[in-house]
């Protein structure tokens, strides 16, 4: 397929099929298939038994921060199914039920559309129902230019890509067509860090330093903060939330900061074994926190690793200490429901027993590790290439892990600073490994480097995912100050630039959108911390 590309930067909001999925569960009867696939309409001629008509109908605007959306409620006499369907777009079947509730996507901005019902049964012939004026919705303001460099529907993962989107002051979470068109947006007053998309249809996401759940309406269903927080509807005992967060049944996980005063630290990044001194760092510390704001456990990275090890990031300065950890994600291992810790400045993923906090294995090199750490490294079958600076890894319950390796110093340390060739670029990655947690043992899967146009170097920021349908994996290069060899300011883009690059199982790209700003209209550029491929759920 030939690039194409929106050039206005504008919002694209197509209305050849309008998404419906219902936002609360509010709606009986039998909802439709997770895979996005509808019940057949009824189209029954027999007229024994009327189908019951409308008691009302009314269409409700989104929250201000909601955009392209609008929430419909039709109260019926009895229980029936509906088709909709909004201006000459094709119509959708929704289940039985009396009242029928849910949000229409993907509306396009200030245009005249008309929504059209039709009740539907098995006893009769379907009743229409009055059209219905739909008040105009708003989109973005600013929008990334999209360029689809790649794309083969017949192989890439089905569904759509949530993703946070962030230009200078402007932050949005933003739910993308294939194409890259938008299909729901919520504008958040400050950077987003992650969202996800639970199958309630309800979602999650860190804004500022708030975990925040809300409905697709934009309706705050909860929002937790430190005592700092000016907008925390529930008061947590945190100094912050960052990077992360992971929905659990009763409350979430996530990550705060705190500073630590040690008495061994190295001063120098070129001679990490010393001379040491007494000086603060950060610990990030994972959270497990209740619904009512309570925390019920923390982890701290400080109490399970070798605070004197350091990779060359340890020694970038904050206002509190040196960021000697930086975690930026974290998971529950789906065969046993322990604790794994992506931690950056190590360079290592480590896992954790949720119950007593005891470390049990660290996946990273081997390189500054000493004993007793060095002990519970997960021992390499063949030949792995370590990550460095990776994000958000991904656990598989057959134990395979997929992460975004960044890529950064070349994959050296400061234990292990082997100079590169000096023509060589830095670049990041896709990496699976399997890990086998009885033995102990870590081996390579696959790594997935090339983008279409070949590699490119993401120096923060970065996701990978596993697809469930397809077995393809999604890797998200979202802080790309260059892209081919050439920086943004050279090719006149914003300063950052993302790609979102889908790869088959053998490595082969299937998908990939870019996303960039024109230097002259947004000098700041376009950046995402996660991306996520899912089928809307419908209740």
């Amino acid at each position: 397929m030939q690039p194409s590309e929106n050039e206005r930067g504008a919002p694209v909001c197509r209305l050849a099929k309008v998404v419906l999925c219902a936002a609360m569960a509010s709606c009986s009867g039998t909802p439709p298939a997770m895979d996005g696939s509808n019940p057949a309409p009824i189209t029954s001629t027999s007229t024994s038994t009327p189908c019951p008509d409308a008691l009302s109908v009314e269409v409700h605007e989104a929250a201000p921060e909601v955009m392209l959306t609008l929430e419909v409620v039709v109260q019926l006499e009895a229980p029936a199914g509906l088709s909709v369907a909004v201006g000459d777009g094709a119509p959708e079947q929704r289940p039985v039920a009396q009242q029928h509730r849910f949000p229409l996507m993907g509306l396009q901005p200030d245009a005249d559309l008309q929504l059209q019902l039709m009740v539907t049964c098995e006893s009769a012939a379907p009743r229409p129902l009055p059209a219905v004026d739909l008040p105009a919705v708003q989109g973005p303001e600013l929008w990334p230019i999209v360029t689809v460099h790649a794309d083969d529907p017949d192989r890439r993962e089905p569904g759509v890509t949530l993703i946070d989107l962030a230009s200078g002051d402007r932050f949005y979470v933003a739910v993308l067509r294939p194409d890259g068109s938008a299909l729901w947006v919520y504008e958040a007053s400050e950077r987003v860090v992650d969202s996800r998309l639970e199958p309630d249809g309800t979602l999650w996401l860190i804004e500022g330093y708030d975990v925040v759940h809300l409905d697709l309406l934009g309706r705050v269903l909860g929002r937790w903060g430190p005592p700092t927080s000016k907008t925390a509807r529930t008061e947590v005992d945190v100094v912050d939330f960052h990077h992360e967060v992971y929905p659990l049944p009763d409350g979430f996980l996530s990550m705060e900061s705190v500073q630590q005063r040690v008495p061994a630290y190295p001063r120098n990044p070129n001679e990490p074994d010393g001379p040491f001194v007494s000086t603060n760092i950060v610990d990030t510390r994972v959270v497990d926190v209740a619904l009512d704001g309570t925390v019920r456990q923390r982890y701290s990275m400080a109490e399970v690793l070798d605070t004197r090890r350091i990779g060359w990031l340890s020694m970038r300065g904050l206002a509190s200490g040196w960021d000697w950890s930086h975690a930026n994600a974290m998971l529950l291992d789906p065969r046993d429901g322990h604790l794994v810790v992506s931690v950056r400045h190590q360079s290592a993923v480590v896992k954790v027993d949720r119950q007593t906090g005891e470390l049990l294995w660290i996946l990273g090199t081997s390189a500054g590790w000493r004993e007793p750490w060095s002990k519970l490294l997960l021992e390499p079958v063949g030949e792995v290439s370590w990550p460095s600076n990776q994000h958000a890894p991904m656990l598989t319950d057959d134990g395979r892990i997929v992460m975004f390796d960044n890529g950064n110093f070349h994959r050296t340390t400061p234990y292990t600073p082997a100079a590169p060739a000096p023509d060589e670029p830095l670049y990041s990655r896709v990496l699976i490994l399997q890990v086998d947690d009885a033995a102990g043992t870590v081996q390579p899967v696959a790594i997935h480097e090339q983008t279409s146009t070949g590699r490119q170097f993401a120096g923060a920021f970065g996701d990978a995912d596993f697809l469930p349908q397809t077995g393809n994996v999604l890797g998200n290069w979202g802080f790309l100050l260059s892209e081919d060899g050439v920086t943004n300011e050279e090719a006149g883009r914003g300063v950052k630039s993302v790609r979102l690059v889908e790869f088959s199982p053998a490595g082969e790209v299937v998908w990939e959108l870019g996303l960039h700003s024109e230097r002259k209209t947004r000098f700041a550029g376009w950046q995402t911390h996660r991306a996520q491929r899912l089928v809307l759920p419908a209740l």
